[in-house]
């Protein structure tokens, strides 16, 4: 292609529309676990935005729900039972990590990443999928991260949370397509109060000088995969700062 007609061309895509989410996302039900802060929170925001009727469910927000209490998940299942608002649209995205050495690390911390990240997911899964599957259909989103297939130094016990919650997810895919569609989310850097949070971590995500997705990139991408009609599944989903190399 000539360089004058390649020019014009890319310029005119340049000047199409960008559906970010389409008419497929609005009048959903969505819950997003996690979603009080970082990406869940851009993706309840962006869904909101999209015309869903969102609720967060966070220990962080009111009423305070956490999902590796047995009490908490059903105390939220019956509050949108009975307001009829069960999803069909389910964000799986509370989530802690840790920053420690396998050698030095507190085992009382990795137990604790592991029922928050997984069980806590699967705990939520009990007890809101059945009705998905009731209705024949829904889509379940894992908001999971690259290094479950890249463990890095300091990384084991979170790295192990993500790559059992990878195993969740396929699992979920096999046992319920095809009334539902699961999509896991693998992510690189996003710049959010995660890795403050993180036990053991250094905190500024910028000094490992790779660059951070913001968590509206995030939410971007995600609900750009959703938006595809019922008929078409995405199962997976990476994305990472260009300049991440792992």
């Amino acid at each position: 292609m000539a360089r004058g007609v390649a020019g014009g061309f890319l310029r005119r895509l340049d000047k199409r529309p960008r559906v970010v989410a389409s008419s497929l996302l609005a009048d959903r039900r969505a819950l997003v676990t996690g979603g009080a802060s970082g990406i869940g929170r851009a993706l309840a925001d962006a869904l909101r935005k999209a015309g869903a009727d969102v609720e967060v469910a966070d220990v962080r927000a009111q009423p305070a729900c956490d999902v590796t209490r047995g009490a908490d998940v059903d105390a939220l299942f019956a509050r949108l039972h009975a307001a009829g608002r069960l999803p069909d649209l389910l964000v799986l995205g509370a989530g802690i990590g840790a920053h420690e050495r396998l050698a030095e690390g507190d085992p009382d911390l990795w137990a604790r990443v592991m029922d928050v990240n997984v069980v806590g997911a699967m705990r939520t899964l009990r007890a809101f999928v059945p009705p998905m599957l009731a209705r024949g259909s829904g889509d379940v989103v894992f908001l999971s991260s690259v290094s479950a297939r890249h463990p890095y130094p300091y990384g084991a016990a979170y790295s192990a949370s993500k790559a059992a919650l990878d195993v969740v997810a396929e699992t979920l895919r096999l046992e319920t397509h095809p009334a539902l569609r699961v999509l896991v989310a693998r992510l690189g850097i996003v710049d959010t109060p995660f890795f403050e949070r993180a036990s053991g971590h250094p905190g500024d995500v910028r000094s490992l000088g790779w660059g951070a997705l913001s968590p509206e990139q995030a939410a971007e991408a995600i609900l750009d995969a959703l938006s595809r009609p019922h008929e078409v599944a995405i199962n997976e989903l990476v994305l990472r700062p260009v300049g991440q190399p792992m």
